[in-house]
Parts: C-alpha cells; structure tokens; sequence
C-alpha cells in the first residue's frame, strides 16, 4: 500500500515539473530571433500604424520620424513596414528586447549596418508603391536617401530605444497587465524560472523522480507510465484550452488593433503544444497495448500452469 501511494505521488510530481518543463522550453523557443523573424514574415504588421484608442503608436512615430529625416515618402509607410526586409529588422529588436526582457542580456539590436541594409533592400517597395500613386523615385532621390541614411545612422538609437531603455520605461509606467499584476512582476518571474540553473535543477529533479518511479514499479511500468504521458497530454489540452480562449479573447480586447496578429502568434504556438500533446497520446496509447498484452500473456501462462497442476495430480492418482 505505502509502495503504491509513493508511486503516485512520484507520477503526479513528474507529471507537474514536466509540464512546467515544457511551459519554459516554448518560452525559450519562441522569443529566438530566428522564430520572431518567421511569426512577423506570415503576419501582416499593418496594426503597428494605430493603438487601441486609434491614435498613432509611438513605435509608428518614431518610424515615421526616421523616414521623414531620410526623405522617404510617409505614403509608402505601410508598404515598406510589411517588407520582409522590414520584418526581419524588426524581429531582431523584438528579439534583442525579450532576450533583455527575460535574461537581463544587453545587446544592441539596432546598427549602422542594419539601418543602411533595411532603406537599401526597401527601394523597390517603396518604388513600386510611388508607381501605384502616379509617382516616381528617380535615381538622384534615391542618391539623396542614401546619403540622408549615412548622415542620421549614427543617430537611430534616437528613433529606435534600446531594450535597457524601453524596458526602464514601461516599468516606470507600472504596466498593469491581469488584476493586479505589473509587467514588472511577470518579468522578475520570468528572469528567475528561465535561468539556466533553474531549468538543469528541474531537468535533474526530474529525472530522478522518474527513474525512482521506474525502479519502484518492476512488474508495472506500463500501468504508471501510460498514465503518466495521458495526464500529462490531458494537462496540456487544458492548458490549451484555456489560452486559446480566455487569454485569447482577453488579448484582444485589450489590444483591438493587434487582434489579427495576437490570434496568428497564439495559433502558432498552440501547433507545437499538440504536437506534444498528439505525441504523448499516441506513447499513452502504445503503452496501453503493451500493458494489455502482458496482461494476457501472464493470464494464458497462469492457465498453464494450473493447468499442468492438475494433470499432475491425475497421473499421480491413476497411478
């Protein structure tokens, strides 16, 4: 009895830091610059030109005041803001803030060089879209961007804050994300459960549990384990479920304007989370069929064994 309550509380402590586990992998997953970069690239980025109450967003102002300095038409904005070239500039300072944002890594996500590549690599954007207006942009204008560029290079961080100087704003402001939770709040959480000696602590804490469950359970692996990756599966479809509807529609009525992009990103994310989830039903299910197959084989040689019992004792009485 003590064996069997030991072994379920071992499943469910196995059960409870795996998921943790996996919460903090997707995390880390999905605020690399590579997967920023791919979210942006299949989303449409048109809802950074307005805030929720319709007003113009600072992040739009700053790029507007950029490419006024440059003499870049403020018509082709939209055009150029959906480029993929402007996508993969700014997935990298998304990504250069959260990389602030969750371990307190400094990087500078916005050079020179970057600067000079994102005006360069837009000109046929924004030639095409002046086209569409009746417009052209000659090659002495586009001379003249490229030397407006080289002049305000050196200045970009005036247009583009550095995440060390974003991230100091809006804990001055006291974000208030959910009740009385502040984005400083989520943030110091975050710092603490992503660093790389709580993830390993985890990690072998885990392991250890597991083995003891395995050592434990000799002649019953199957029957825990098959449990195991079911309620860890059942656990992720709630979990699922409750971000795919609540934090969703919460999302996107607080942010009106993103709400196109908010439902892509989350949608995105849920692909990972069940394929995990279709991956421990499927382990659950094989794992059952193998519990059931041993049941069956023991029942088939207790019959023979019994079996060959009694026609002993037969022998033994004709005898």
């Amino acid at each position: 009895m003590i064996k069997k309550i030991i072994s379920y509380i071992l499943l469910v402590l196995c059960i409870f830091l795996t998921f943790i586990f996996t919460f903090l992998v997707e995390i880390k997953w999905n605020t690399r610059e590579e997967q920023m970069v791919r979210y942006l690239k299949n989303a449409d980025l048109t809802f950074i030109m307005n805030s929720y109450d319709g007003m113009e967003s600072e992040l739009l102002q700053n790029v507007e005041d950029y490419l006024e300095a440059i003499h870049i038409p403020a018509s082709t904005i939209e055009a150029v803001l959906n480029s993929d070239v402007t996508k993969e500039f700014v997935g990298k300072y998304l990504s250069g803030i959260f990389t602030y944002l969750l371990y307190q890594k400094e990087d500078v996500t916005i050079t020179k060089d970057d600067v000079i590549q994102l005006v360069n690599e837009n000109f046929s954007i924004i030639s095409a879209t002046l086209q569409a207006q009746g417009l052209t942009l000659s090659e002495e204008e586009k001379n003249q961007i490229d030397a407006y560029v080289s002049e305000y290079s050196d200045q970009v961080l005036e247009f583009f804050p550095t995440a060390n100087q974003l991230i100091q704003k809006l804990t001055t402001q006291d974000v208030v994300l959910v009740n009385s939770i502040t984005l400083s709040d989520v943030t110091s959480f975050l710092q603490s459960v992503l660093n790389p000696t709580f993830l390993i602590s985890i990690l072998g804490i885990f392991l250890f549990f597991l083995g003891a469950l395995w050592l434990m359970n000799k002649g019953k692996r199957c029957f825990y384990f098959k449990r195991y990756f079911f309620l860890f599966a059942f656990l992720l479809v709630l979990c699922e479920i409750f971000i795919g509807t609540i934090i969703k529609e919460n999302l996107m009525l607080r942010l009106e304007s993103a709400e196109t992009f908010i439902n892509y990103m989350i949608n995105e994310i849920s692909k990972h989370v069940w394929i995990i989830i279709l991956c421990a039903v499927v382990i659950s299910f094989v794992l059952s069929r193998i519990e059931r197959k041993e049941k069956k084989n023991e029942k088939i040689f207790t019959e023979l064994c019994e079996n060959n019992g009694e026609e002993t004792r037969e022998k033994s009485d004709e005898v």
